[in-house]
């Protein structure tokens, strides 16, 4: 993903194609979880699916992230004490599950999906390899604010940030790491709530949500 000239997205407003060629959504396994305090909601499930399946028509190549919140928060109490890589892997495998119950859904409305895992179960999903990864794409939260505004309901919320800033404020968009390499390859980080219609209003050129870019005078 790119940050597109204004041109580009003002042509795609108005035709409501979409302004990206790729993109990696990223979802976190709260967001399975529905009104639930844990687990996974079949509706919501079926509700995210229908709309990465709208947005995968529209030609944008479509790669997908979960997280396991959803599923390691009901576990958090049996991990205290955990040996960390124990610990590490156990959230692994719940992303595993989080993946193969978002394929269902997905692959109930016709789409095709692969699941990649790092950690091997080769009778569920493909071991992660880049070039195949590449292949099988190529084949077919509100915001960002500067407190949990579930806490503090006069958090400033923050429309533009660079990749920089989000680090160095300590912003819970996510890892440090994974801010870095999208900093260091330029890469844009939508942030957005997963309303209906969200997707796509994003790759169509609405900015809605909180857009992480860094300007060019920044690159490195």
């Amino acid at each position: 993903m790119t940050v597109q000239p204004e041109e580009v997205v003002a042509e795609a407003k108005r035709s409501g194609s979409p302004v990206f060629r790729r993109i990696l959504l990223k979802l976190s396994g709260e967001s399975l979880m529905g009104d639930q305090e844990y687990g996974m909601d079949r509706a919501t499930i079926d509700a995210i699916a229908e709309e990465i399946v709208d947005v995968q028509a529209s030609g944008v190549e479509t790669g997908i992230v979960v997280g396991a919140g959803n599923i390691y928060r009901g576990m958090s109490a049996a991990a205290e004490g955990m040996d960390r890589a124990t610990a590490d892997y156990s959230g692994m495998l719940a992303t595993v599950l989080n993946s193969l119950a978002l394929q269902d859904a997905l692959e109930d409305r016709g789409a095709d999906t692969r699941v990649l895992s790092a950690l091997e179960v080769k009778e569920v999903a493909e071991p992660y390899i880049r070039r195949r990864a590449i292949r099988h794409l190529e084949k077919g939260t509100a915001g960002v604010y500067g407190n949990d505004p579930r806490v503090d309901p006069d958090a400033e919320f923050l429309p533009e940030l660079t990749h920089r800033e989000a680090i160095e404020r300590g912003l819970k968009v996510m890892d440090t790491t994974a801010l870095s390499l999208c900093m260091d390859n330029n890469l844009p980080i939508y942030v957005f709530a997963l309303a209906d219609g969200n997707i796509r209003r994003v790759i169509t050129g609405e900015r809605i949500g909180t857009i992480i870019s860094t300007p060019a005078k920044e690159e490195r």
